[in-house]
């Protein structure tokens, strides 16, 4: 099992590369820590695996720009391919997610995740990688005042994402449309206590709060 930790030291982005873990869950092994260079003021990360090429990507917010990095085995790195400019990204940036789309190879990062006058839509600032993001999603129509309080955006399928609040998720679309109940698949998952993290299984999630945590699956059990 192969995982990476990001330390920001002097305000410069550090990827750790955790290898060869037990079955007692404990590291036989650290693999050299390495700086990514030119990332001086990164504040936030994150990483992901495109599944339908293979590659790894690293992506960063460094000011109003998206720093964005490629694993390079050869040299057993992230090396940057480019950089996109942000005009309206937020100050913080408190949502840093990132997704993929079958057709293009860069991911999408999703900023921030918006209410709208209709309860079943949400409005996500979406920044497209793959044309310098100028078609950001909503750029123009995002209210600050309109901006939730969001734990974390994960990409459940191609075409469905899962918005965790802080007492309940919520299954969406790549448009923010919520998905209606399905057999086995709840749209809605309430947590019963507020949380502060969550990690997402197969067919469950587990939702992490102060004193201790709560598997739910999909079903909603």
């Amino acid at each position: 099992m192969c995982s990476y930790v990001f330390v920001y030291i002097s305000q410069l982005l550090v990827v750790i590369s955790l290898a060869c873990f037990s079955h007692l869950s404990l590291f036989r092994r650290f693999q050299p820590t390495t700086k990514v260079p030119n990332t001086h003021g990164c504040y936030i990360a994150n990483v992901i695996r495109n599944p339908y090429n293979g590659m790894k990507y690293l992506c960063g917010a460094v000011d109003k720009t998206i720093i964005v990095m490629e694993w390079y085995n050869p040299r057993s790195t992230f090396i940057e391919t480019k950089r996109v400019e942000v005009p309206n990204m937020p100050t913080p940036v408190l949502n840093f997610d990132l997704i993929i789309c079958q057709d293009q190879p860069l991911p999408l990062v999703c900023l921030g995740v918006f209410a709208t006058p209709d309860p079943l839509h949400y409005k996500l600032h979406l920044v497209n990688l793959n044309d310098d993001g100028k078609d950001s999603w909503f750029v123009n129509a995002l209210n600050p005042e309109n901006q939730l309080q969001v734990i974390k955006v994960v990409q459940l399928e191609y075409n469905t994402l899962l918005i965790c609040f802080p007492t309940h998720a919520t299954i969406v679309n790549l448009n923010g449309r919520v998905k209606v109940d399905r057999e086995g698949w709840k749209a809605e998952l309430q947590f019963g206590a507020t949380i502060h993290s969550i990690v997402c299984l197969q067919d469950s999630v587990l939702a992490f709060h102060t004193h201790g945590l709560r598997g739910i699956g999909f079903d909603g059990q």
